[in-house]
This record gives structure tokens, C-alpha cells and sequence, in this order.
């Protein structure tokens, strides 16, 4: 899975039809900047991430909070944003090793 995969630093675009009570439903899309990863106690390094915290430079709901704001995401709805096919990778980090010129 491509979320098993990400890093600090990747941009996202992650999708998904918006439900309300008194509103129409309607797509929201949001770009976001992986900031840092949560992790639990136990397994490997992957295993561990329990969500990401996001920086959020676009959404595209009417009611959204001032852009850019600062949210979490826990891995179980990143999960099903992709099995859905409704997240993707934008952009990658490139992370530039000094030590090993």
C-alpha cells in the first residue's frame, strides 16, 4: 500500500464525499503537507505509525478552517481514502543525506 510508504515531507491529495445533515453532500479534496508521524509503542517502524499530523494548504469545503491550518489524520482513514482510490502523492520528499555526500 502507498501509505505504508510515506514520509515526512510528501504532499498529499486525499478525496471524499462529504455528508452533512442540513447541507447537500459534496466532494471535498485537500492538499496537505505530511509534517509528522504519530507513533504507537509497539512493532516496527511502519507498524508504529498511528496517523500523521498535516499541514493543510488546500481545502476545498465552503465551511473549511483558514488555510493553512495544522490537522491530524490517523492512518485507519488515510487506509481507506486510498482502497477507495481517493488519495494520491503529489509530490514526494527528496531527503538530502550530508553524511553521505
Amino acid at each position: 500500500m502507498m501509505t505504508d510508504g510515506l514520509q515526512t515531507g510528501d504532499m498529499l491529495e486525499m478525496k471524499w464525499r462529504q455528508r452533512s445533515l442540513n447541507e447537500e453532500t459534496c466532494d471535498r479534496t485537500l492538499h496537505m503537507i505530511l509534517t509528522a508521524p504519530l507513533l504507537t509503542n509497539i512493532g516496527t517502524m511502519q507498524q508504529r505509525i498511528e496517523g500523521w499530523r498535516c499541514h493543510i494548504m488546500y481545502d476545498s469545503h465552503e465551511r473549511r478552517k483558514e488555510i493553512p491550518h495544522d490537522k491530524y489524520y490517523d492512518m485507519k482513514w488515510l487506509k481507506s481514502c486510498e482502497r477507495q482510490g481517493n488519495l494520491k502523492i503529489i509530490s514526494e520528499a527528496h531527503v538530502k543525506d550530508e553524511a553521505n555526500k
